[in-house]
């Protein structure tokens, strides 16, 4: 493992109705974690323990006012030391990005008073519903309730329940049932390869709480489908071919009682013979990634990588725009205006820059401009990345050995910082998917064994060797399908798309106690 010197640092799951129905932006809930006095009497100098108690509230007053005015500048603060009324009181706020959606703040202050260490500290979840609904309701805010330590994977469904491998997974809530919906890349025409399956009931306790009959399917199109996307009642896919490329499918209704329909085919502009490799949501926009294709001769506004399409009406996705990555377009984030992208390496020589930053803000539909890059030595092609907060998550393919995980700071999106980097198991494997809760990581792999598929890492801080490292190292026996492609979470359980006879699983953590 290696850290740089620098001190810099920093898909969908469950509708939130709660947070629709509230008319303020920004919902908190603050709990008294704990007073602590030594041994001493609780009732002893109440007057300045009220004092200082106000005080932290003031504080934490403070964040939130600030994650309420901009809810992704609110960030941890360092131990501030002050003299109040001659008494020296420290000060330091935590702000942990729970999700797109939440945070949890967490005010301390402490002091000494009559040689007795005194602490205070208070505890938020501040939510945004302006970005729960830019993610299409699409966002679970509250924290993991487990420590992922001993995952494993609900083993019931089988090859014959669902035909191909997995591609792409969503979820959503739907007339107030839980369904998971998956792509497979089964091209057969007399195959489906758009499933949808009712996970309200799901136990791990009972083997049979997912069975055939929660399940459904429908054929879309004679191609396989690359992934999917979920928001307001339509699920939007990617197709295998170079025509008809973004499918738009109407699944507001229980889709096992009323058959999804399809609404809309739309074909790429700006390219010839693009294959979509990656697909996002975000602010009734969908945006769609291809493969690079090559083309010395065309115009500068042909052949185009990244695609921008208005979804505000959903049955008629309207095309925006396109941008010239000159690369394979593998993975997609956007917030704030800004496009985050994992693509291929670029040519030699050295530094790659396999992580790409565009505005996508700006006025001009075309030839927007790249803002940033992340560069770096190894000649490999970014696979996915993750953004929470001002962190990024960044993973690599990898041919050989070398490092495939890395942590970047894009407070500054013209010049990403690099902040923690490292290997995640086999010479040749590579992150095929990222998702972060917290202070916990999950990464889906590529290429390596079953064991190593599904893993998860400590990121609440990447800068200590101590804190940053693997969790579920206590896996045994063959838990995963080899070969994860996308994953989601929604009530405490990662939902996963694997290139596998077994497509899709449902996966949580055990009670039992990892002990390497």
């Amino acid at each position: 493992m290696n850290y740089p010197n620098s001190k810099n640092r920093s898909r969908g799951v469950i509708t939130v109705e709660m947070l629709i129905a509230l008319t303020i932006a920004v919902l908190t809930m603050t709990a008294v974690i704990g007073v602590v006095f030594g041994s001493q009497s609780l009732g002893i100098d109440t007057e300045t323990n009220q004092e200082f108690g106000l005080l932290n509230q003031k504080l934490l007053e403070d964040a939130r006012a600030q994650a309420k005015g901009n809810f992704n500048s609110s960030s941890s603060t360092p131990e501030n030391i002050v003299m109040i009324d001659g008494v020296e009181t420290k000060q330091k706020l935590d702000v942990l990005d729970i999700s797109q959606c939440s945070k949890q703040i967490k005010s301390t202050i402490s002091w000494v008073n009559e040689l007795r260490n005194q602490i205070v500290s208070l505890l938020n979840l501040v939510t945004d519903i302006d970005a729960s609904e830019a993610t299409g309701g699409e966002c679970d805010p509250f924290p993991t309730t487990s420590d992922w330590d001993t995952p494993v994977s609900f083993e019931s469904l089988t090859p014959g329940d669902i035909d191909g491998q997995g591609t792409g997974v969503a979820v959503s809530d739907i007339e107030d049932r839980r369904f998971a919906f998956l792509t497979t890349d089964e091209a057969n025409p007399i195959k489906n390869n758009f499933w949808f399956i009712d996970t309200t009931d799901f136990d791990p306790g009972d083997s049979n709480s997912v069975n055939p009959s929660d399940i459904g399917s429908i054929k879309v199109g004679s191609e396989a489908l690359n992934g999917i996307v979920v928001a307001n009642g339509y699920a939007y896919v990617i197709t295998n071919k170079d025509t008809g490329q973004l499918v738009t499918i109407k699944v507001s209704a229980n889709p096992l009682t009323t058959t999804p329909s399809i609404v809309a085919s739309s074909t790429l502009q700006n390219i010839t013979g693009g294959i979509p490799k990656s697909i996002y949501y975000y602010d009734q926009k969908v945006f769609v990634g291809t493969g690079y294709v090559p083309c010395p001769v065309c115009a500068p506004a042909l052949n185009n990588e990244f695609h921008v399409y208005d979804v505000s009406t959903p049955s008629s996705p309207s095309w925006l725009y396109s941008i010239d990555v000159d690369r394979n377009v593998n993975d997609i984030f956007v917030r704030d205006g800004l496009a985050y992208l994992a693509v291929g390496p670029g040519s030699p020589p050295p530094p790659y820059d396999p992580m790409k930053i565009y505005d996508i803000d700006v006025t001009s539909p075309y030839f927007k401009d790249e803002k940033g890059h992340f560069e770096t030595n190894l000649n490999e092609p970014a696979t996915s990345l993750y953004l929470l907060g001002q962190t990024l998550y960044l993973g690599l393919e990898r041919a050989s050995s070398g490092d495939n995980f890395f942590v970047l700071d894009v407070a500054s999106s013209t010049n990403p910082q690099q902040v923690a980097w490292i290997s995640t198991g086999d010479n040749t494997s590579e992150v095929g998917d990222i998702l972060v809760r917290g202070s916990y990581a999950f990464l889906g792999m590529k290429n390596t064994g079953s064991l190593d598929a599904f893993q998860v890492w400590n990121v609440g801080d990447v800068t200590d060797a101590d804190t940053f490292k693997r969790i579920n190292v206590c896996n045994s026996g063959d838990p995963f399908p080899q070969n994860l492609t996308n994953m989601v979470y929604s009530d405490n359980l990662v939902f996963a798309s694997f290139r596998s006879n077994k497509p899709f699983k449902i996966i949580y953590d055990t009670p039992a106690i990892c002990v390497p």
